[in-house]
């Protein structure tokens, strides 16, 4: 069986890697694309993410990349995503991440167009505890 590159657009129902069913695209940006995903060793949904190959050609800012990943694994904190795996499949670097489903913070203000202060103050004060455990453990975001 042939796999998918970066490259190529993953669609629901492709395989990656040997053990990842593509469900669907959650997101992209600088960074990558990312998947909500079955990852079928463990027959349980995770995120994807699949590194630019841009971003992983500049050995330099992989291997920094690689050390923050190694740190952020260690972090358990109910507001931060837990990274489970980095690899290299295919010429195309991944990290696999805890999946939180519900609505990402952009598209919240997008639909509702203003947050209450109530929301707003609940939401900073929970990105502000998750960071504090970052730096705690010495990533800086």
């Amino acid at each position: 069986m042939s796999y998918p590159s970066l490259r190529d657009e993953l669609t629901p129902g492709t395989e990656f890697a040997g053990r990842y069913v593509v469900i669907e695209e959650i997101g992209r940006g600088g960074m990558g694309r990312v998947y909500k995903v079955l990852d079928k060793e463990i027959n349980e949904k995770v995120s994807l993410k699949l590194i630019r190959p841009e971003i992983a050609a500049d050995r330099e800012t992989l291997e920094r990349f690689q050390n923050e990943i190694k740190i952020a694994r260690k972090i358990t904190h109910k507001n931060v995503c837990r990274v489970y795996h980095f690899s290299k499949h295919n010429e195309t670097y991944y990290i696999t991440m805890e999946f939180i489903s519900g609505e990402n913070l952009k598209k919240m203000i997008r639909m509702s167009k203003e947050l209450s202060l109530e929301a707003a103050l609940s939401i900073a004060q929970q990105v502000c505890q998750g960071l504090a455990e970052a730096h705690r453990l010495g990533i800086i975001h």
